[in-house]
């Protein structure tokens, strides 16, 4: 049984949860916050052949048409940010302000995608860049950022005439079933559709004929595992997109003025501890000159 406020959240979207036998842990103290129906390979043929017919339609829609969809669902992520951000710090354990903004960061992404999209007018004439469609995207996130990476690929697949078949990390899939409601009441629901499940889902996912293109974020080891996969596949011809961690390095040197320096060392300590050091632009290292290194230290030391 579900948290009763998860219940309500999703009660006040008008759908109910998909109960099941998934536990979903909580991040405070690993206690279940809900269980969820985990998809099978029949659920997940079904929802691939939905979102394959949804996307022959979709891709026939005029420019136009498909950029009001994405501005509404940014509007509808606006609307119910607050909502949003509960799930996300529940589910994933981040801070209700850090949540806020990833739900407004979705929010630009789905507009900065249309403006990037277009170019500026030439002899009174309206431009764009028009992308062919790939068909059906198979999306797989990671927990840290379980909304904002997600859109990353959402917004321009939708905008190039794709449909997605979006599997979260399921340590947090409660915000993507919100989501999930949010694009159901715009009239495209197929287009985007929700896998539950773990390992074994995404590896349904990423090897059914039925996907077109996988874009995943999360370890190195899943990387590989996806590769090896699509080796497999007939439907291989496009190339992943794979974002697979990070290990960034940070240098002081002692050109740095004073200012500089305590400004660099306050935004390295956000970079250390921000999402509690859960996410792959945290900085791993720091090189510092003999010259600043007592200055840079006592710094470290005061903040």
């Amino acid at each position: 049984m579900a948290d009763a406020r998860i219940i309500n959240l999703f009660h006040s979207l008008g759908v109910s949860l998909p109960e099941g036998k998934m536990p979903v842990p909580g991040p405070r103290n690993g206690e279940t916050i809900a269980s969820l129906a985990a998809d099978t390979p029949e659920t997940i043929d079904e929802k691939i052949t939905r979102a394959r017919i949804a996307q022959q339609a979709w891709q026939s829609k005029s420019r136009n048409e498909r950029e009001e969809v994405l501005e509404a669902l940014a509007g509808s992520i606006r609307a119910h940010r607050e909502l949003l951000a509960t799930l996300m710090t529940m589910d994933s354990g981040k801070t209700m302000k850090e949540s806020l903004g990833e739900a407004d960061g979705s929010e630009a992404i789905l507009y900065k995608t249309i403006k990037d999209a277009s170019l500026p007018e030439f002899n009174n004439m309206y431009r764009c860049k028009e992308r062919v469609p790939a068909g059906l995207i198979g999306l797989i996130t990671s927990f840290n950022f379980p909304l904002v990476v997600a859109h990353w690929t959402i917004a321009p697949a939708l905008l190039a005439g794709n449909a997605v078949l979006w599997k979260p990390s399921e340590k947090t899939p409660l915000v993507a079933l919100a989501v999930k409601a949010l694009f159901d009441r715009l009239g495209q629901g197929d287009l985007l559709h929700i896998v539950i499940g773990g390992r074994e889902a995404g590896t349904m996912l990423v090897g059914h004929e039925g996907v077109d293109m996988v874009s995943a974020t999360g370890s190195v080891g899943m990387g590989k595992a996806i590769l090896a996969a699509l080796e497999q596949k007939k439907n291989n011809s496009i190339k992943p997109i794979l974002e697979l961690g990070g290990n960034n390095g940070v240098v002081i040197s002692d050109k740095i003025s004073e200012a500089h320096l305590e400004w660099s060392v306050k935004a390295l300590l956000n970079s250390f501890l921000g999402t509690a050091g859960q996410r792959c632009t945290n900085t791993r290292r720091v090189f510092v000159q003999r010259k600043v290194y007592d200055r840079t230290m006592r710094l470290f030391e005061r903040n």
